[in-house]
């Protein structure tokens, strides 16, 4: 494609984060030393998150950029040819595989069940949701977040603004809002599920969501209710190693 032009937008409270910048730069050089077309950049920094992405698709408009790469500062890896592998989807919205930050490390990725659509997305357990494995390819999903998703700007011109919004009324994430509006005019969301960012440092060996679904086929559901002080030792008589830095971390998470 040509007349691609992406708007890296980066919107972040915090630049120190290790790994964030270094995986940006050598985005950055990777691009430049491999493709012909240009990349905008765009960095929002200590700017509430909604309206710092409000401001990066403004810019992506008016610098005529045909795609909005969304990132935040809490991305700490990004595999090499990430973005032209989102390009050569080809779709309106992509997103890569991330895991939540906090133990159990739950997918980031999910489904609207039909059965629910009309329920609205509140609180931490997410009614009417199910979550994304990774894994499945190219895959359409309900929602992404922002640790590395590509978005067609003629998307913001088939959406009403605002875009992003964050309602403090009903607790609605930005992501969500976004992926409201999308299903509202019949736009679909993909996530490559193949494509696994590290978000906080969490990537598939990591995440605890499967430490958690493997240790309820032993111990039942019940482990999902769970405190460090019981987990580490189910972890252990179920045959996972706990290290010391998992152990600390576990613990730290739970306040311990």
């Amino acid at each position: 494609m040509s007349e691609e032009k992406v708007c890296l937008a980066i919107c972040a409270l915090d630049l120190n984060k290790p790994g964030f910048m270094d995986g940006v730069v050598k985005l950055i050089q990777k691009w430049d030393a491999t493709e012909k077309h240009p990349i905008v950049f765009e960095l929002k920094l200590r700017k509430l998150l909604h309206m710092g992405q409000q401001d990066c698709v403004m810019t992506a408009l008016a610098q005529r950029c045909t795609h909005v790469l969304f990132t935040e500062d809490d991305t700490t890896h990004i595999p090499d040819g990430a973005l032209r592998r989102l390009l050569d989807h080809d779709v309106d919205v992509v997103g890569a595989y991330a895991y939540a930050r906090h133990w159990p490390h739950y997918s980031m990725i999910f489904n609207k069940m039909e059965d629910n659509k009309d329920k609205a997305w509140l609180g931490e357990e997410l009614p009417g949701v199910s979550i994304v494995d990774p894994d499945q390819g190219l895959k359409e999903v309900g929602m992404v977040p922002y640790q590395f998703t590509l978005i067609k700007t003629s998307v913001f011109q088939k959406i009403d603004a605002p875009w992003f919004f964050y309602d403090h009324r009903c607790e609605r994430l930005t992501d969500f809002w976004f992926a409201d509006r999308c299903w509202e005019k019949g736009i679909k969301i993909h996530c490559d599920t193949d494509l696994i960012v590290q978000h906080d440092g969490i990537d598939g060996t990591t995440a605890g969501y499967y430490v958690m679904r493997e240790l309820s086929k032993t111990w039942g559901p019940s482990v999902g209710n769970w405190n460090s002080e019981m987990i580490i030792p189910l972890m252990q008589q179920s045959g996972f190693e706990v290290s010391n830095e998992a152990r600390e971390r576990i613990r730290q998470q739970q306040g311990v």
